[in-house]
């Protein structure tokens, strides 16, 4: 893991200081590395150092952020930084002209429930402990105020969605994570918070306290909506989910979605799809247009939903 010659008598700093650079550090200093502590800025344990004076010709920073890792670079003014990066269950270092962004070096391995658990329920943690606006949480994946945002018209979305609910509808939120789309649906008269991590329902209940006797939360295993009664939702709303599911768990969610659907009850499902040339630089779980078809045919009908590829430039949006 660490025997590469370059950080052999090298300074190392890890930066920031998280769960990933803590175990990290500790494996560097069992192989005989120079660990001189992390760099954060927003940390003030012993270990931490907020300010340090780098030296070019010895030290080394190694950094893993996923969320902030174009401003921790931007703040440290040295060359000699490097990423750590995973590739399924093992990790590596990436030189920085080497590193485009973790969300480029996704591979297919982490197109799965499990990684996607553990980097998004970590993703929201770093966020809180970090004390920001958790108004703004996910904005950086679609901003639902902006009809031009990078990756298409999201207030469009944002308009159909809010025009779907009234005061008298059940609404389910599939991949609430920390509410942002929830914020839309407060006029239901009821709003079934789904993800698969354990820690977004504390963080949507303090983000909303007043309307906390409108929430249910339901923890998915990743392909189910089994706490969910059949027929009982009047609206579902599924955006930027399900784009590193396997292909067969977004196929279950499918079929899952039919069920708890009212007779009249209406959808939209944001899904990946390989035809587009966004979703196959993103390496989003691969989806056809024609699969998608295949699929909501033989779910839905033919004649109960129609297909937006226009919206958003990262995956068809499925209006039921």
């Amino acid at each position: 893991m660490f025997n590469d010659n370059f950080l052999h008598g090298k300074n190392v700093y890890f930066c920031p200081k998280n769960d990933v650079t803590e175990e990290l550090s500790k494996i560097f200093v069992s192989t005989g590395g120079i660990f001189l502590g992390f760099i954060d800025k927003y940390k003030k344990d012993v270990d931490v150092i907020n300010d340090p004076s780098l030296d070019e010709a010895s030290d080394i920073v190694v950094i893993y952020s996923p969320m902030y890792w174009r401003e921790i670079v931007d703040s440290i003014s040295i060359s000699s930084v490097y990423f750590w990066v995973y590739s399924g269950d093992k990790g590596r270092l990436v030189q920085k002209d080497e590193f485009s962004g973790y969300q480029y070096i996704m591979s297919d391995a982490y197109n799965n429930m499990r990684a996607q658990k553990d980097f998004w329920e970590s993703h929201l943690r770093e966020y809180i402990v970090r004390n920001n606006d958790i108004n703004c949480y996910g904005h950086t994946w679609g901003d639902p105020d902006k009809s031009n945002d990078r990756l298409g018209d999201y207030l469009k979305i944002r308009r159909i969605l809010q025009d779907k609910i009234n005061s008298h509808s059940c609404v389910l939120d599939l991949g609430a994570l920390g509410g942002k789309w929830t914020k839309y649906m407060l006029a239901a008269s009821s709003i079934i918070c789904v993800d698969i991590n354990e820690y977004f329902s504390s963080i949507i209940k303090n983000r909303y306290p007043e309307f906390v006797h409108k929430l249910q939360f339901y923890i998915s295993t990743g392909n189910e909506l089994a706490g969910i009664l059949s027929g009982s939702v009047d609206f579902l709303f599924c955006m930027d989910t399900l784009v590193r599911v396997e292909k067969e768990n977004i196929i279950s969610y499918l079929q899952e979605i039919h069920r708890v659907l009212s007779p009249t009850g209406q959808a939209i499902i944001h899904l990946p799809n390989s035809d587009m040339k966004v979703c196959l630089d993103m390496k989003f779980t691969q989806l056809t247009t024609n699969e998608i078809i295949d699929n909501m045919d033989e779910i839905f009908g033919r004649d109960k939903y129609s297909l937006d590829s226009e919206t958003i430039i990262h995956g068809t949006i499925i209006y039921i």
